[in-house]
């Protein structure tokens, strides 16, 4: 193989199956342009020796390098709480591969990708680094190292094509990711995502690329459920009546998730059944606040006005059909402590039981930072109030009524307060852990995760990530 990519799951300890995206898309696009590629998953859910294995058994006389996403190293590594700015390496999984390998295979370079890339500085170990999206910037890469002098067309998502592969091992039930766009023409103040603002119909792909794309994964291994990771689904009417229109003539039943805006919902009614009719079986919703004054702050004025009515009638409309999660940040300017608690008991009194509450992260941007992914907070934050005490702590941020630790710890107790129902749902981009396994979609939606043999999803689980390893280890290389 001439490169090997990487991929892990979401966070430390985490042992989702649900495939990532990125590793697949570079592959994918690399072999477009003559190139062997080899995605490993589930690294860092497969022990050292065994992964070791693998990733060996693609190494050859032509491969040149390892590349390793950090899309799902975890917030949790890159958010500090004490005065000190921490010294941030990669996970125990990456540190332990690339020691076992290194000694043997040497003359490999290592590559690092994904928003941890902008953390180059601080890791362990020397990588070469790929900071944003690296279609255009990995495959010069590849073209440097095999001497390739030919003109390149660079990448365009609205034409692209993303296909999965055979090497790829996905099994029966197994849920795929995919782009139907890339970037969004919201531009809410805390989002470190760098396609917002976009212009209409300059980031959508085709929809012929699309269906192409459906059938080829439907034809070659049977999938008919997707993670669409757009930053928002249902910001464009025409996209998603044309998502719809399509589904119904695709020769099997389409299941997604994904995120898409509440108040679009709500100012365009009809799209509650185009939604359906598009295969949407759960949605993710970033409410953000039911504070007024802080949904005006971030962007998202509606949600404060008339999102907790609304919430409940979209609840009833969609039924046992359509799950959804919602997220809200804790340590807005304009919201208090108690606000917060109250929205918590507001979403367990009328039995809601799929949300988060995550804290507000903002970083001091220094100067050295090549990172893409900022926030108009963070771009201004002394416009908006947001102050950095501490000089070696980039993380810790405060203003007149919250700071970083603060909003962590109400994060956290909000959080307890679920958890506390044992009521928890699997909805949003959790929806398919348990149909991935072999479960019906129809049997996990609004179903609480309490009322599952746990011992069972472990089996299965356990069974999928060696179906996998055996898939690997097995394949013929020609």
């Amino acid at each position: 193989m001439n490169i090997i990519l990487l991929a892990s799951q979401y966070g430390p300890g985490n042992n989702s199956t649900l495939k990532p995206l990125g590793c697949y898309q570079l592959a994918s696009w690399l072999r477009q342009h003559g190139y062997s590629v080899k995605v490993i998953d589930h690294c860092s859910i497969i022990d050292t020796a065994t992964l070791r294995s693998m990733i060996s058994r693609f190494i050859d006389s032509s491969t040149v390098a390892i590349g390793v996403t950090s899309t799902f190293w975890g917030e949790s590594e890159r958010f500090v709480e004490t005065d000190r700015r921490k010294n941030f390496t990669e996970p125990e999984w990456v540190l332990a591969i690339r020691e076992a390998l290194e000694q043997e295979y040497s003359n490999l370079e290592w590559l690092l990708g994904g928003p941890s890339a902008s953390y180059g500085q601080q890791l362990k170990y020397d990588w070469h680094l790929f900071v944003g999206n690296a279609e255009d910037s990995l495959l010069s890469y590849m073209d440097t190292k095999f001497n390739k002098k030919e003109a390149r067309h660079p990448f365009d998502i609205c034409s692209s094509t993303m296909q999965y592969h055979e090497t790829d091992f996905i099994q029966s039930h197994e849920s795929l990711a995919m782009e139907l766009g890339r970037g969004c023409q919201f531009k809410c103040k805390f989002c470190q995502y760098p396609h917002i603002g976009k212009k209409k119909g300059t980031y959508l792909r085709s929809i012929d690329c699309i269906r192409n794309d459906l059938l080829y994964n439907y034809e070659h291994f049977g999938t008919t459920r997707y993670s669409f990771l757009d930053d928002t689904v249902n910001e464009d009417y025409d996209k998603i009546v044309a998502l719809a229109n399509m589904a119904q003539k695709l020769p099997f039943e389409l299941e997604w998730a994904g995120y898409n805006r509440i108040d679009l919902i709500w100012s365009r009614p009809e799209t509650i059944q185009i939604l359906k009719d598009s295969g949407l079986k759960s949605s993710q919703f970033g409410i953000e606040s039911f504070n007024a004054k802080a949904s005006r702050f971030v962007g998202k004025g509606w949600f404060g006005k008339y999102s907790r009515d609304f919430i409940l009638e979209l609840r009833e409309k969609w039924g046992k059909e359509v799950s959804f999660f919602m997220t809200f940040i804790a340590g807005l300017d304009d919201e208090s402590e108690q606000e917060l608690f109250d929205t918590a008991n507001w979403l367990i009194k009328n039995k809601f039981y799929s949300w988060s509450f995550s804290p507000l992260r903002i970083k001091r941007i220094l100067p050295s930072s090549n990172t893409v992914f900022k926030s108009e907070f963070e771009r201004n934050a002394a416009s908006y109030g947001y102050r950095f005490p501490k000089p070696l702590n980039d993380n810790y941020w405060e203003t007149d009524r919250w700071n970083a630790n603060q909003a962590i710890e109400v994060a956290d107790a909000c959080n307890k307060k679920l958890d506390a129902t044992r009521l928890r749902i699997l909805a949003g981009f959790t929806m398919f852990e348990l149909p991935n396994l072999g479960y019906k979609t129809s049997d996990i939606l609004w179903k609480h995760l309490r009322n599952y043999d746990i011992q069972d999803v472990i089996n299965r689980r356990n069974n999928f990530l060696q179906n996998y390893i055996d898939a690997t280890m097995a394949y013929n290389i020609k």
